[in-house]
């Protein structure tokens, strides 16, 4: 068990072994900090929080279809 302390404004994200074994960390790193820094009409339209799981779980899905099928 891991004890991590938090903030007000830090981003936790759970996810399975779909998106941590087929995103690289600086990859989700990268998405996080730029939606988190959006000001884009989608944004904010349906939350930041709900476009930065929309936007992991594509390219989880994304990724895994590139090395099932590719093999990359």
């Amino acid at each position: 068990m891991y004890e991590v302390d938090v903030k007000k404004g830090d981003i936790i994200i759970v996810a399975s072994d779909g998106l941590f074994d087929n995103v690289y960390d600086k990859d989700i790193e990268k998405i996080v900090t730029s939606i988190s820094d959006s000001e884009s009409t989608s944004a904010q339209e349906i939350g930041i929080e709900d476009l930065l799981s929309r936007t992991l779980i594509f390219l989880g899905i994304v990724q895994t279809s590139i090395k099932k099928y590719w093999g990359w």
